[in-house]
């Protein structure tokens, strides 16, 4: 089966950037993992593990980084429903 797989790397974008807000991009990583208010975690999770989607946002020293893999087929599913 076909995989489509994304990774975005924001470089400057880690905990060595500002002083001022120290932790607040591990912050944002947590924050991205866990869904919205309308579904919240647990719905979130499940959603994502029925369409095979596997998300993730971590951050490092210098950089934030967003990994999103699923299958192609859902892709175009994806496509078709917005």
């Amino acid at each position: 089966m076909p995989v489509v797989s994304l990774k975005l790397v924001f470089k400057a974008a880690g905990s060595s950037q500002n002083g001022k807000l120290a932790g607040l991009a591990r912050l944002s990583a947590n924050l991205l993992n866990e869904g919205d208010i309308k579904l919240g975690s647990a719905k979130f999770a499940k959603e994502l593990e029925v369409r095979a989607i596997s998300l993730n946002a971590s951050c490092g020293f210098e950089t934030f980084l967003y990994r999103y893999k699923l299958l192609k087929r859902a892709l175009c599913l994806l496509r078709v429903a917005s």
